[in-house]
């Protein structure tokens, strides 16, 4: 009887996985190698998170991987301790809504995507100083709907819509030569 519990308590012990705490490394490690999309630590796909620090000690950028992949969320800071990128990944894809600020604190860009890593929702990006730059709408990775573009002044640069794959509007594009209706030529 006491044989048959030693051993089963061995083989309990023996087959439970120990879990290791995951790796934090600095980016400059020259263990890291990124091979086809996937980050190698010691040939084998890094787990754990990748940080890098500014000289005064402040995080520079914090990268989550999971089986060698971007996997949850990725930041970057200033050297003020000041948030710059929020990115979320599943499985090295992008996913979920990612967003970037300037210096002064304005929002500098917010991307929506689906679970495939494509564009999904409205892509909106903003000047310095805070006036809009960019609003277009995905579906899955298509234009839909309106798409605008302003100038830094204010002045819109592209107004059109996307309806079954097709543009309709101004879509801000410059004619790269001159055509003549009196002449064959083109210039």
């Amino acid at each position: 009887m006491k044989t048959l519990l030693y051993l089963s308590i061995w083989f309990i012990l023996t087959s439970c996985n120990t879990v290791s705490e995951p790796a934090i490394l600095d980016p400059s490690d020259p263990n890291l190698i990124l091979e086809n999309g996937v980050l190698l630590h010691k040939k084998k796909p890094f787990e754990g998170q990748l940080q890098q620090h500014f000289e005064n000690g402040v995080m520079q950028s914090s990268i989550t991987y999971k089986k060698g992949r971007k996997n949850g969320v990725e930041r970057q800071w200033y050297n003020n301790n000041q948030l710059a990128v929020e990115r979320y990944y599943t499985r090295g894809t992008k996913t979920g809504t990612h967003r970037g600020w300037w210096p002064n604190t304005n929002p500098k860009f917010e991307y929506n995507f689906d679970l495939h890593g494509a564009y999904h929702g409205e892509i909106i990006e903003w000047y310095t100083e805070g006036q809009q730059y960019k609003s277009f709408h995905y579906t899955h990775g298509k234009e839909i709907g309106s798409q605008k573009l302003w100038k830094q002044s204010g002045a819109i640069k592209a107004n059109y819509e996307v309806r079954n794959g097709e543009r309709f509007g101004l879509i801000g594009l410059k004619k790269c030569f001159t055509v003549k209706t009196d002449s064959n030529e083109i210039k």
